[in-house]
């Protein structure tokens, strides 16, 4: 039967909206499956239920490699199989076309589908179907997928042969009862460690795949086993030699994968799991086998997986601590909940099927240090605020007051090493009373995070030049080494740059294209980013008396967060009466939400209101939007203090730290902005900061530079190992 008579078995179903349409719908797909049927599911405004059944279809209880997820038919196993995988095997979840990747292997459903179709050409070699039934059943398991996985599969149904059912035998003898020569890791997995490598020098003999799919089960053995990393990898080595020959060429391929394998764990919320994405592009870019471990955010994870086809995720599920409502500050349950993740994140890298070159963490994951510590594995930073916030947190434990809290003394001055001075005050929110639990929790933390490997910061050289000298000369952690600081950004979220299809633009984008270059005020505080009502009136005469046009974004104050959407009505209710009338030949007023990447770099956005949020800070830079700065919480308002006083690349909004800030000077700081002579030279200073920023991301630009040197460190470390 030709593809192209295939092809016309193909279904494409179409729900309605919600997981009760949904998920009957992906019931139906099975059974499409199950009678040979291609399908596809296409979806309307759900992206987080999808994601949740990608996942749940895709990701097993542990990663493993889809060429030996099951043994073929025929196969003696060590453990029979359950009705769900006999039900799986005869309708293959891999054939429903999601273009994402989800499991740890960091396999894609559609490289699945094309498994599932090397998989029956081998079976079907070892039951003497022949080349002809090898292709017709490559043909029907392929028919969905793109040329470049038919060209696979049908490179694979000529490898089929006689050793196909010889394969499948030996996956099952071998695996369950022929464990033999133990390389002493332990009685149970240490015995299957050279059987599988076994299997992997069956496997190539019966023309199928080559050793190393057996020597990463092996080298998983032994590290389910407790074996220590070097010990890990001379068994790896050695299992790609059972059988009586080397295989040089693919041990080669296989030390090149074992050094380039690194697992990236972010923080709770997507201001920190957003940055880990764009740092994973950065590794792929470089041919780095890269894994984000995402703790307690299934929803932002399944969106970043489907917009990032790509990029590996793992899901860790954490036991719920209980505590939820007895938390003094929300970074004490983050703090809680990834000490409590440490089990799950431990049992992730022992049975990752290839060893784990290094775990990058964010800051607050300072807990995950002691994991890698165990597991042999080098531990890095991503630092995803400012490097001088960076150098700040490193130099507290030294400079920290110890006989009162900050917020008993706003106006006191504290120096810190290449960074100007800062106000008691600016001090993160975090740290301002020395006797709370989260004031406790940050200074145990900072000083442990010397005992990484090195930093990698989303900043670079130009931007940050003293604050990244003190580092590196040990300035910030006197009477102890500082690990090194690779500064590799700016990394930001790039928004949508298709613009064909207007349908697909939000509104306020629409509205922009109408506005003259660079005559919008753009005001946006981030997703936690709230005003009281009082707030948002004043905000809204300041706005209307500077006479400049405005794109502002709204969210309800916090006396009224109990309602999830804002109507009209409601905004109305919120700012003076008449404002949006008299304002809207030359303001809009978004709720809730706007694209905000995409706004900035508008040519229309001539300066930006801004919580000084580190990620938004440096969407602006890329933007080369001058800033006008309203900090809110967190570290903010050191930031504040690097984008204005050391950086300058913005104003500050006087009272900020105040209840209120008042509508005169909300009108002052955008005529300051947009009209002034002031304004003129931070608009040419953000330019240049733009060009900088271009520069250092460019083929030997300081932070291209710097993240090869990081990968060079990497590189070094496991050669010496595989040495040794």
């Amino acid at each position: 039967m030709s593809i192209e008579k295939q092809m016309k078995t193909t279904v494409v179903l179409y729900p309605s909206l919600g997981a009760g349409h949904l998920n009957p719908m992906v019931e139906l797909a099975k059974v499409f499956l199950r009678r040979s049927v291609s399908v596809i599911v296409a979806v309307v405004d759900s992206p987080d239920a999808m994601g949740r059944l990608a996942i749940a279809k895709t990701t097993p209880s542990r990663p493993v490699f889809p060429a030996t997820k099951r043994a073929p038919h025929g196969a003696r196993t060590s453990t029979p199989r359950t009705k769900e995988e006999e039900e799986e095997e005869e309708a293959p979840q891999s054939q429903i076309r999601v273009s994402t990747r989800f499991t740890g292997a960091g396999i894609s459903l559609a490289a699945r589908a094309a498994n599932t179709a090397k998989w029956w050409s081998k079976s079907r070699s070892g039951w003497g179907g022949g080349r002809r039934n090898r292709k017709r059943q490559f043909q029907v398991s392929a028919a969905p997928l793109d040329r470049q996985r038919q060209h696979e599969g049908r490179v694979m149904a000529r490898w089929g042969g006689p050793g196909g059912r010889a394969q499948g035998v030996a996956m099952g003898e071998v695996e369950g009862r022929q464990g033999g020569k133990g390389l002493g890791a332990g009685d149970g997995d240490g015995e299957t460690g050279p059987s599988w490598g076994r299997t992997g020098v069956m496997e190539r003999r019966g023309g199928t795949v080559p050793e190393w799919s057996g020597a990463r089960r092996g080298a998983a053995s032994l590290r389910r086993c407790g074996a220590g990393r070097r010990r890990r990898t001379r068994a790896w080595r050695r299992l790609l030699w059972i059988g009586g020959r080397p295989a040089r060429q693919e041990a080669t391929s296989i030390e090149k994968q074992m050094k380039t394998t690194v697992v990236l764990y972010p923080s709770l919320g997507a201001g920190h799991l957003n940055p880990m994405v764009e740092l994973a592009k950065v590794f792929l870019r470089r041919g780095v086998s890269v894994i984000v471990a995402v703790v307690d955010s299934p929803d932002a994870m399944g969106r970043l997986a489907i917009a990032n086809p790509d990029i590996a995720f793992q899901h860790l599920p954490v036991p719920p601590t209980g505590k939820d409502d007895k938390y003094s500050h929300p970074i004490m349950r983050t703090i809680d909940v990834l000490r409590a993740a440490n089990p799950a994140l431990r049992s992730f890298l022992l049975e990752l099927p290839a060893p784990v070159d290094a775990l990058v963490v964010d800051m607050f994951c300072t807990d995950a240090i002691d994991v890698a510590a165990e597991l042999d594995i080098p531990a890095y930073f991503f630092f995803t605020s400012a490097l001088a916030d960076l150098a700040i947190m490193l130099h507290l434990p030294y400079n920290f007051p110890r006989t009162a809290s900050l917020k008993d003394m706003p106006e006191a001055v504290l120096h810190f090493p290449g960074v100007p001075p800062i106000r008691a005050m600016d001090m993160a929110t975090t740290m301002q009373d020395r006797e709370s639990d989260i004031a406790r929790a940050r200074l145990h933390q900072c000083p442990r995070m010397p005992e990484a490997r090195g930093f990698l910061v989303n900043s670079f050289d130009w931007l940050e030049a003293r604050a990244l000298e003190a580092l590196r000369r040990g300035l910030c952690t006197p009477g102890r080494s500082t690990p090194p600081v690779y500064c590799i950004g700016p990394l930001v979220q790039p928004g949508n740059t298709n613009t064909g299809r207007s349908w697909e633009r939000h509104a306020c984008l629409e509205w922009l294209d109408t506005q003259p270059n660079r005559s919008v005020v753009f005001l946006s505080f981030g997703s936690m980013g709230t005003f009281s009502a009082a707030q948002l009136r004043e905000t809204a005469r300041g706005l209307e008396n500077s006479g400049h046009r405005f794109l502002w974004v709204v969210r309800y104050p916090p006396e009224h967060q109990q309602s999830k959407s804002m109507e009209p009505e409601d905004l109305e209710a919120l700012v003076p009466d008449g404002f949006l009338e008299r304002t809207r030949e030359r303001g809009l007023v978004v709720r809730n939400w706007a694209p905000q990447m995409e706004v900035l770099r508008h040519d229309a956005v001539g300066a930006f209101v801004t919580h000084c949020g580190w990620n938004s800070a440096l969407e602006a830079i890329v933007s080369g939007v001058p800033m006008i700065c309203w900090p809110l919480y967190s570290e903010q308002r050191m930031n504040k203090v690097h984008l204005v006083e050391e950086m300058r690349l913005g104003v500050v909004v006087e009272g900020y730290e105040k209840e209120l800030v008042k509508a005169d000077q909300v009108e002052a700081k955008v005529r300051l902005v947009m009209e002034s002579d002031e304004g003129k030279k931070l608009r040419e200073r953000i330019v240049m900061a733009k060009e900088m920023a271009a520069d250092a991301l460019k083929e030997g630009g300081s932070s291209d530079v710097a993240f090869g040197e990081f990968l060079k460190g990497l590189k070094k470390k496991s050669s010496a190992e595989l040495k040794t």
